[in-house]
């Protein structure tokens, strides 16, 4: 496989992570009460900890979209 073709391919699917999780942390932050109730029923932790989980999968996919600390984005996510 050529490479422009290669990097076109992963370009592709990096932007298509990271739509996918920029999306899922906006829905999290746009119902935080819901998020809030979720995470703190399934493991028993607070508030902040679901605005860290929301706010991390928000900006782990703007990261990865734009190319910015790629490799933490990814790491986050």
């Amino acid at each position: 496989m050529k490479t422009n073709i290669k990097n076109i391919i992963l370009l592709a699917i990096r932007l298509y992570v990271g739509y996918v999780l920029m999306m899922k942390g906006f829905d999290k932050l746009g119902n935080m009460e819901g998020t809030v109730g979720f995470i703190g029923k399934m493991t028993n932790l607070s508030a902040p900890f679901a605005w860290a989980v929301a706010l991390g999968e928000f900006l782990s996919g703007l990261g990865m979209i734009f190319g910015v600390w790629i490799r933490v984005a990814a790491a986050g996510a």
